[in-house]
């Protein structure tokens, strides 16, 4: 075992890459996110996929833990977390920096492997693919559109029903009023932004949006969520609606 606390994540990286490259039920190995996109820093965390045979998935988190505590000590090691068809599993070496976890998600290799190949995030970094099962689908504008359609309708009930309710800042509940604007006018106004700046992007919430939004719109947006009373928060959720229903008008044409 490796003492030494200079661990990178290339290092962390090529070694269960290697490792796994020659596991005979390991069909394919990469990265998502920060990594896919060549975005990550020193405060980003490793995610890491694996195409494994069926019936091997549950031997596949052992050997995992195996393969790290070869090479160093492990201080944290996750329950196993199941997403839909992914299982997943989270580890961190002591000694190296509290964001440098290790997400190992484990996919079967019966369900195959398609990606959208204009997605930003949902993109692989391709270690290896021993038989070609990971695959790309072009963009599907219609499909897209029927989403976009769904979505708008849906954050305009929202904002038009339960964001003009404002009970809780009459009580002077400060924290539920706070979650009420962000549920009900806050994140409905970062949705129909995505339309119009990101529409590819439907659902992301606020997940990068200082990155993918103009920087004056994410001043805006710091500055609706900046509130220190109920009078705060009321004054806020009207600046919010306007806008609101100021963008709602400019992308009429769904």
């Amino acid at each position: 075992m490796n003492t030494t606390m200079n661990v990178s994540r290339e290092d962390i990286i090529w070694s269960l890459k290697d490792y796994f490259f020659g596991v005979p039920y390991v069909w394919a190995c990469w990265l998502g996110w920060s990594d896919a996109n060549n975005e990550s820093d020193d405060f980003s965390d490793i995610d890491m996929y694996f195409s494994v045979w069926d019936e091997n998935i549950e031997s596949f988190f052992p050997e995992v833990v195996a393969t790290l505590t070869k090479l160093w000590r492990l201080d944290y090691i996750s329950e196993i977390i199941t997403e839909g068809n992914q299982t997943g599993q989270l580890y961190h070496i002591a000694g190296t920096s509290d964001n440098l976890l290790i997400e190992i998600w484990c996919i079967p290799q019966s369900h195959g492997m398609m990606f959208e190949e204009w997605h930003p995030a949902f993109k692989p970094k391709i270690l290896f693919d021993k038989e070609n099962i990971i695959q790309f689908k072009p963009f599907q504008e219609a499909e897209l559109q029927k989403q976009t359609e769904r979505l708008l309708i849906k954050q305009k009930d929202l904002v038009a029903w339960y964001g003009r309710r404002n009970v809780y800042i009459r009580r002077n509940n400060y924290i539920e009023a706070t979650n009420y604007y962000i549920k009900f006018t806050f994140m409905p106004l970062v949705e129909v932004l995505r339309i119009k700046y990101t529409p590819r992007l439907l659902g992301w919430w606020r997940i990068h949006i200082s990155r993918h939004f103009p920087q004056d719109i994410v001043v805006q947006l710091e500055q609706l969520m900046q509130f220190q009373s109920v009078q705060d928060i009321e004054k806020n959720m009207k600046i919010a609606q306007e806008w609101f229903w100021s963008v709602v008008k400019e992308i009429g044409q769904y």
